[in-house]
């Protein structure tokens, strides 16, 4: 039999011939048999390919693949971090660069793609290219974008792959390379300064009011109030030092404390960490707890440049003791004029105010002479200085603020710093002279006798914090180091309690724990990624400003209990009946003989001897002028009885002390007056007793 019934070819193959076909073939690869009945097989358009025989459709190229030709078998890859934003893509500039790659096409079509700098955010699509045809004032399509900058980096216009990272987030906001917070000038390296007639106030740059502009902010201002300072330190530093555990040192410690705190806090700001706005505010409200000339506003009275601030900060203490001393002088002349109620000023207590003064600063001094050191690297490699980052260390500007530094450091660190310590050191052998108390006995009026050394602490913790910027760049090891010594000074703060009120211990421990708090959550900064969740870093700040506001409200509470403990008449009849009530019992322990004694101490635990011990020392040292320890005593008569079990016990310390005690120009008259008062008792002043 004759075929009838003519068979349709499957999609995929068509028939052999278009008229009287025999047979269906199969389509080649690089063509598709789209429909079934075909008579001939469809070539595959550009961006499509088929890989074999008998395909019914062509493929289109996946993502990072692109085909311009047609009847293709394959897909040409895009290069190596490429992809092409749809399928099917039909030319090879369909291909961009991955999510955090860019390319620089602009020389080189076929520039590779790159991993995005440090600081930038690449989408994909990112090119160089399109920055500048931005800057040329062409519109950009969707597609088609740059390398953006981060918050807290910042790039200039003509390099901006070269990017650098900002201390503070408030003045690089990110963005497109060159931009900086509005109001701020980029610099060679950053953005650093405001503009002309504008100051940062920490979260943008502010308008100085004409007043800020002239002299009258500065210098007039502070030539007028630092007489009035003055004054009030020299009445302070005249009270006597049996009146040192009152009240009202009880509140000059805890001032000292909080300026103490917050001089810490201002250090942190130097980190190499890129702060929440709002902390960089509070932290910037707080700079002049280390430089008190921005309490004047000084970048508005021409002092903005680094080179102009750092021989400000500099000469600062000289121009502080040139004004004291003019002050000095000024009340010897009202003196000899005969003015009334005026009195001439005593040379060591003026010693006092202005030594008094570099010790309570001593941090920021210190972190003024280190300035200059204190570099910090960028993602390009360059290092510039922290304080100003429009200065690359290295360069001649950077080699002019070293000889500033040098100078600085020599006088301040080495010389005041030095000095300081050797007095420390040798203050038990000379505290028993008037003119000594008088003029150091600021470095002594806050601790407690026998622990008159721990001003010097405090001077190791002002230099070791800004030591350790020195040592590390990156911020999170600069935070650890600061850990490091807050914990070892929490530590011995601990053990010593060396406040002469033990609610000012407790106040200095709290403000020292805060500030571990603050720097382990300012290495929070650190470690946080760019898209982090905002609410995350919310609530870093958040924690951050208030643990480091709370020694404030500590202190407040301090300041009370201080009141009521030193001025209630309830609390001091209280004492008075509870010495009452003791008295029977330390003469009984004081007349029992030595067996009993012995019995007695050795069936108490180690922490009721060790309050025992400290009691019978504080006696022997403020009741009876001896002391089986090294202890600055406050008040001590040397009688005869204590004399003579001094000698018999081939003291010659306690004697040296006594005639130390009773030199001096200008105090002989009053030692024989009290010698007098004293049934021909050697009068001895305070000073340090070895038995």
């Amino acid at each position: 039999g004759a075929v009838t019934v003519c068979t349709k070819c499957q999609a995929g193959r068509v028939a052999n011939t278009e008229i009287a076909a025999t047979s269906c073939v199969d389509c080649l690869a690089g063509t598709a048999g789209l429909e079934a009945a075909s008579t001939s097989c469809t070539e595959c358009t550009a961006g499509t390919f088929s890989d074999e025989d008998r395909a019914t459709i062509c493929t289109s190229c996946d993502l990072a693949f692109y085909q311009p030709g047609s009847g293709q078998t394959a897909c040409r890859a895009c290069g190596e971090n490429m992809l092409t934003v749809m399928i099917g893509a039909s030319s090879e500039e369909a291909c961009i660069c991955s999510e955090g790659f860019y390319r620089d096409s602009r020389e080189d079509p076929e520039a590779p793609c790159l991993p995005c700098k440090e600081g930038m955010s690449c989408a994909a699509g990112s090119d160089v290219k399109y920055f500048y045809a931005e800057l040329r004032g062409e519109t950009l399509e969707k597609s088609q974008t740059f390398p953006k900058l981060q918050s807290s980096y910042m790039s200039l216009q003509d390099e901006p792959l070269s990017v650098y990272k900002c201390t503070s987030a408030a003045k690089c906001p990110g963005g497109s390379p060159g931009t900086c917070t509005p109001g701020i000038v980029p610099d060679v390296s950053g953005c650093a300064h405001c503009e002309d007639g504008k100051y940062w106030n920490g979260q943008d740059c502010g308008e100085c009011a004409w007043s800020e502009r002239t002299c009258l902010m500065f210098p007039l201002l502070p030539l007028v109030l630092s007489p009035l300072l003055f004054v009030t330190l020299y009445r302070g530093a005249t009270i006597q030092s049996e009146s040192w555990g009152s009240w009202r040192f009880g509140m000059s410690a805890i001032a000292f404390l909080l300026l103490n705190h917050y001089q810490m806090t201002s250090l942190i700001n130097h980190s190499n960490i890129a702060k929440g706005g709002a902390v960089t505010q509070v932290f910037e409200a707080f700079k002049f707890s280390e430089n008190p000339w921005s309490l004047f506003n000084t970048d508005c009275a021409g002092f903005r440049d680094t080179t102009s601030s750092m021989l400000l900060k500099t000469i600062a203490p000289i121009v502080v003791l040139a004004l004291l001393l003019l002050t000095y002088f000024g009340t010897h002349l009202l003196a000899a004029l005969k003015f009334p109620r005026f009195q001439a000023w005593d040379r060591d207590t003026t010693m006092n105010v202005y030594f008094s003064l570099l010790f309570t600063f001593f941090a920021g001094i210190a972190a003024m002479s280190l300035d200059t050191f204190k570099c910090s690297n960028n993602p390009n490699h360059i290092s510039t200085l922290v304080s100003d980052q429009s200065i690359l260390c290295g360069s001649g500007d950077w080699w002019g603020l070293v000889a500033i530094a040098v100078v600085a450091v020599i006088i301040y660190l080495l010389g005041v710093g030095g000095l300081f310590s050797w007095v420390i050191i040798v203050a038990p052998n000379r505290f028993g002279l008037p003119g000594f108390r008088r003029r150091w006995g600021f470095l002594f009026y806050r601790f407690r006798p026998d622990v008159w050394w721990w001003g010097l602490l405090f001077l190791l913790k002002g230099i070791g914090t800004n030591v350790g910027y020195m040592l590390f760049h990156l911020g999170v090891e600069q935070m650890y180091f600061l850990m490091a010594i807050l914990a070892v000074y929490s530590g011995l703060l601990t053990l010593f309690f060396p406040w002469r009120l033990r609610a000012v211990s407790a106040l200095d421990l709290y403000t020292n724990l805060a500030l571990l708090f603050v720097c382990s959550l300012m290495g929070c900064y650190s470690y946080a990624r760019a898209e982090a969740d905002e609410s995350v870093k919310d609530g870093i700040t958040i924690a951050i400003v208030v643990i480091n506001m709370s020694p404030l409200f500590a202190a407040v509470l301090v300041a009370a209990h201080i009141m009521r403990y030193h001025l209630n008449p309830a609390t001091k009849q209280d004492r008075f009946k509870a010495l009452e009530q003791l008295s029977p019992s330390l003469t009984n322990f004081a007349t029992a003989d030595l067996a009993e004694k012995a019995r007695v101490i050795e069936g108490l635990d180690e922490w009721a001897r060790s309050y025992l011990f400290s009691a019978l020392h504080i006696i022997s040292a403020e009741f009876d002028g001896l002391s089986l320890k090294a202890r600055l005593t406050s008040k001590s008569l040397l009688s005869k009885s204590s004399l003579s079990g001094s000698q018999h016990l081939g003291d010659h310390h306690s004697q040296d002390a006594v005639k130390a005690a009773n030199q001096g120009s200008g105090d002989n008259h009053h030692n024989n007056n009290n010698n007098n008062n004293n049934e021909g008792y050697p009068n001895r002043t305070s000073g340090l007793i070895y038995v």
